[in-house]
């Protein structure tokens, strides 16, 4: 036997042992096909897949156990949002071993917590009967508010407005939930909380449908005591006048106030903070503004897109 062939034998040898063909943890968690979407259970179920990796060949998956948790629960009893004490984080949803080859499967556990995080692990087995580790915690992704939710806050139709809140405890987590007819930035304690997401109020169907964003608030954020949060509405997408008629409905294009509604809502579900009558609202032309869709070259259209910035909400 030649050197060289010998030598293939022995490297073939040293990766035949079971710890060389161990599968690994799965990767590339994701909810309806997305790291980290806003689900809403009136729609459907939420979706979980992941990816597979494994070191051998033509290997498959034979069996996967999902264990799926919330973040926090409700507040016990009474307890208002001062003072509410989120209980240790449940989990929600043992899928248990299951015998199948697709690397995704439907959520079948109990509704989720309204308005908070959750997130989830997976773990599979592959041909030879072999487990991978349990894969990491996948990014935290949020229940949709519910109707109570929303109850809790009104439409203001304002280019500007502004609100000071006092907070007895600084919650650990806490989201916002914002939507705006239109282009809007929002501020809360002078941080830019859509600032990577300067275009959010996409074009939608105003009279019937008004799409709303989901941001989790940086910790620490909020702070004991003294709070304040701060947005500018602009007409966006709604301004589209300059389209030719058939183009669009243009009763949904219509050019009239700026409109948005807002809920700040901590890791417990509670309601800390909503767009109401309590706000300084400004009726100032939008600050946050948009010239859309003119004539350009060729036939085609071109997208014009101005966003200017007032001082004053940011403080």
């Amino acid at each position: 036997m030649t050197a060289p062939r010998l030598l293939l034998l022995l490297l073939a040898a040293a990766l035949t042992p079971a710890a060389a063909s161990q599968p690994l943890a799965a990767t590339r968690l994701r909810v309806n096909h997305l790291p980290a979407p806003t689900v809403d259970e009136r729609d459907a179920p939420p979706r979980l897949s992941w990816s597979l990796q494994h070191p051998a060949r033509a290997q498959t998956q034979t069996a996967y156990r999902v264990e799926l948790e919330a973040l926090a629960q409700p507040a016990r009893g009474n307890a208002t949002a001062a003072t509410a004490t989120p209980l240790q984080p449940p989990l929600l949803w043992d899928s248990g071993i299951v015998f199948a080859a697709a690397a995704q499967c439907t959520y079948a556990g109990p509704p989720l917590r309204a308005a908070i995080a959750h997130r989830w692990r997976v773990q599979w087995w592959d041909r030879n009967g072999r487990a991978a580790p349990v894969s990491a915690w996948s990014a935290a992704f949020f229940a949709a508010p519910t109707a109570p939710h929303w109850a809790a806050s009104a439409w203001i139709a304002a280019g500007q407005a502004r609100r000071g809140f006092t907070l007895q405890r600084a919650p650990p987590q806490a989201t916002v939930f914002v939507a705006g007819a239109g282009f809007f930035q929002l501020w809360i304690n002078g941080v830019h909380v859509n600032k990577a997401d300067a275009l959010a109020g996409a074009w939608t169907t105003w009279n019937s449908r008004v799409l709303y964003y989901t941001y989790p608030l940086p910790p620490g954020l909020l702070v004991v005591g003294a709070n304040a949060a701060g947005i500018t509405v602009g007409k966006g997408w709604r301004d589209m006048t300059a389209f030719p008629p058939k183009s669009h409905n243009d009763s949904a294009c219509d050019t009239h106030e700026q409109l948005f509604r807002l809920l700040v809502v901590d890791g417990t579900g509670a309601v800390l903070l909503a767009s109401d009558t309590s706000w300084a609202a400004n009726p100032t032309p939008a600050i946050v503004t948009a010239s859309v869709c003119v004539p350009g070259r060729n036939g085609g259209r071109d997208l014009f897109v101005e966003l200017t910035t007032a001082t004053a909400v940011r403080q």
